[in-house]
């Protein structure tokens, strides 16, 4: 994504988002297996609010992904996790990056997902399309991946789907 050295294939650029670590992305993966906020909606939704302000800053510190992992499972963290996405595209498409990479098995679900929302609306469809299906073959039939996906796939202009995400985040 912007800045990124381009990848001489598309299976390269899909092996980018491999986890450099596969045992330990596993391991994350199973921490996170089951998950629920025990917290409430407030402690997931400062996560994200928290490392979204962070991505935006581009930051070099360390982002805490196994929080906003554990956030996400939160429906009210994806919805403010899909505002910042819509709202700031490029920085956010780094973290949700970082998260795909981090982690394996359906827990990559959300964040390439997000990682697809981002980077369809900062007009990066190849990236897109390759998060998408990440995201669909992590957990397939879920709702909001199967909604990303039709938009991305009918050619829904980028600004609509902005626009209906707006809406649904309100």
């Amino acid at each position: 994504m912007g800045g990124s050295v381009p990848h001489p294939s598309r299976a390269a650029l899909i092996a980018s988002f491999d986890p450099p670590d596969p045992a330990a992305a596993a391991e994350l993966a199973d921490r996170l297996t089951g998950y629920q906020v025990p917290a409430g909606r407030e402690w997931a939704i400062s996560v994200i609010a928290g490392v979204a302000r962070q991505a935006r800053s581009f930051s070099d510190r360390a982002l805490p992904l196994e929080d906003c992992l554990r956030a996400l499972s939160s429906p009210w963290a994806r919805l403010r996790a899909l505002r910042e996405t819509a709202a700031h595209p490029w920085p956010m498409s780094r973290l949700w990056a970082d998260m795909v990479r981090a982690v394996s098995g359906p827990e990559r679900a959300r964040p390439a997902t997000l990682l697809a929302t981002a980077a369809y609306l900062a007009g990066d469809q190849v990236v897109a399309s390759i998060a998408i299906e990440i995201a669909l073959r992590s957990t397939p039939g879920d709702h909001t991946a199967d909604a990303i996906y039709m938009a991305i796939h009918m050619g829904l202009p980028p600004e609509a789907l902005k626009e209906l995400l707006g809406v649904m985040t309100e």
